[in-house]
């Protein structure tokens, strides 16, 4: 899995949980996520690749139409759009898909 799948997978994960999504959370969630994929040591959270990865997929998500950017007075704050919450429920394994793997020897 590449840094921007991690950072597309977290941003639709996330989006997906809560409402408002902060910046500090995403890199916070992101930084986590990367260190149990072993993509960057746990001493790299402010490494130039990862804030970078980040970054890359915060505005690639943004121009799909999938995230935006709102601000309320001095509380700035990233959330997903009606499309991009479709989008994650479509990337999501269907009930039946599940059903069928238990099934299979």
């Amino acid at each position: 899995m590449s840094l921007a799948q991690v950072c597309n997978a977290v941003i639709l994960t996330l989006g997906n949980a809560q409402r408002l999504l902060h910046l500090e959370e995403l890199e916070l969630f992101a930084s986590r996520t990367f260190q149990q994929h072993h993509l960057i040591s746990p001493e790299a959270n402010n490494n130039y690749m990862f804030t970078s990865a980040l970054d890359s997929a915060i505005l690639d998500l943004s121009v799909q139409g999938i995230l935006t950017f709102d601000c309320d007075g001095p509380y700035s704050y990233y959330h997903l759009t009606g499309y991009g919450q479709e989008r994650y429920k479509a990337l999501q394994p269907s009930s039946t898909q599940q059903q069928d793997k238990k099934r299979a020897p």
